[in-house]
């Protein structure tokens, strides 16, 4: 039977995230403008909207991989613009961020978690015992020695879950991470999510429906904030 993983009474301490006044337009199409909104440590949001109306977009700009075209992002009280070298690769890791399209390497599943792990100075021995536990947790271990790239999107998905979580960031943003899941794996994965946010993490979540608010809520007991994205209409830059 797949299980969540279990980190005892281990405390996160995720950084605040903040929107300033954020802007932001992808191809001439303004997506939102005047986002203000506030990420405190332990809590966590919900970004529901159409295709097409930001979502992915907000996500990247919390990440620190876009800017805004205006406004600050904020983390840990400094905005991602101002972080540079060290500092700014310090702060990522306090972040896990699954996309909606996993970006696996062309390894194996099990090199896919080890090698980020032993990029952070963990031995290889010790690397590959823990990738195996965080694969173990999402249901993937049996497929530890597979090419990464040749498996099923939900399988690649769970996968990227497993890796996003695995060092314990303090922050997850996950875009649409169950929609490739059956209903048994899909509360497999909001369970752990839960788990995360029972022990202080923060996390931002984008979904088409209300579904998932209601189970990961339930099962953290932490209420969410909700943003709803409208259509984007085009716009002059």
């Amino acid at each position: 039977m797949m299980r969540a993983p279990s980190h005892g009474g281990d405390r996160i301490d995720p950084p605040e995230v903040r929107c300033v006044d954020v802007a932001a337009t992808l191809g001439g199409t303004r997506l939102f403008r005047a986002l203000d909104l506030e990420i405190a440590p332990g809590q966590w949001l919900t970004i529901l909207g159409p295709s097409g109306s930001g979502k992915t977009t907000m996500l990247r700009l919390l990440a620190g991989l876009l800017e805004p075209n205006e406004g600050d992002v904020l983390v840990g009280g400094r905005p991602w613009a101002r972080l540079r070298g060290e500092e700014r690769v310090s702060m990522r890791r306090k972040f896990g961020y699954v996309q909606q399209q996993p970006g696996l390497f062309h390894a194996t599943v099990l090199e896919n978690l080890a090698i980020p792990l032993r990029w952070r100075g963990l031995p290889r021995d010790e690397a590959s015992e823990v990738a195996r536990d965080a694969l173990a947790a999402v249901g993937v271990d049996h497929l530890a020695s597979k090419n990464a790239l040749t498996l099923s999107g939900g399988e690649r998905q769970r996968v990227a879950f497993a890796r996003a979580i695995v060092p314990r960031p303090g922050i997850l943003l996950l875009d649409e991470f169950t929609n490739h899941q059956d209903t048994e794996r899909a509360d497999l994965l909001e369970g752990i999510v839960a788990q995360h946010l029972r022990s202080g993490g923060s996390a931002t979540v984008v979904a088409h429906d209300l579904g998932h608010v209601d189970r990961i809520r339930r099962a953290s007991a932490v209420d969410p904030k909700v943003c709803v994205m409208a259509w984007a209409v085009p716009t002059r830059t």
